[in-house]
């Protein structure tokens, strides 16, 4: 039998996952994904940094980064330059399009964000201790799938089975 916290973690994964294939309009016109928005948020962020750091930042081939970065010069989200006296290094900056797209993607997550602080802030130590723990074991053992949990404690089968949520 699944555990109920091993199934409910994973039923998050799944659901932050489609998000990220999900493409939203921030008011702008366009439909973005995550990996769109992620590189708006990441120019944003290091304005200075060439096409090549971005990819890097992001953990993407150069080839990828240009794909996303077209998609969004496309869009009339960013725009592409280079330095005087460096014309093979490629950079980008926001446009006022890209501004506005970035600032609606914040304002749409601020609601949530805020009130998960608040539910983290309102634990207690040993709640928070088990909760850190627990996302601590995740990053050490990703990648991770879904499958059965066997959750075995004190020689019989988890407690946490039979909890209700």
């Amino acid at each position: 039998m699944n555990c109920k916290l091993t199934s409910k973690f994973f039923q998050i994964v799944s659901l932050i996952n489609d998000d990220q294939k999900t493409a939203r309009d921030y008011g702008v016109g366009h439909r973005l994904y995550g990996a769109e928005i992620k590189l708006i948020e990441t120019i944003h962020q290091y304005p200075g940094e060439n096409a090549g750091e971005l990819s890097v930042r992001l953990r993407i081939s150069k080839g990828a980064l240009t794909q996303l970065s077209d998609k969004l010069l496309s869009k009339n989200l960013a725009e592409s330059y280079t330095k005087p006296g460096n014309r093979k290094e490629k950079y980008y900056r926001l446009t006022a399009l890209g501004v506005k797209a970035r600032e609606a993607h914040q304002k749409h997550h601020a609601q949530a964000n805020k009130e998960l602080c608040e539910y983290f802030c309102s634990l207690n130590t040993e709640e928070s201790g088990a909760v850190y723990g627990f996302l601590d074991k995740v990053m050490e053992l990703l990648p991770i799938c879904e499958s059965h949990c066997g959750c075995y404690q004190n020689g019989s089968v988890c407690a946490m089975t039979d909890i209700s949520i």
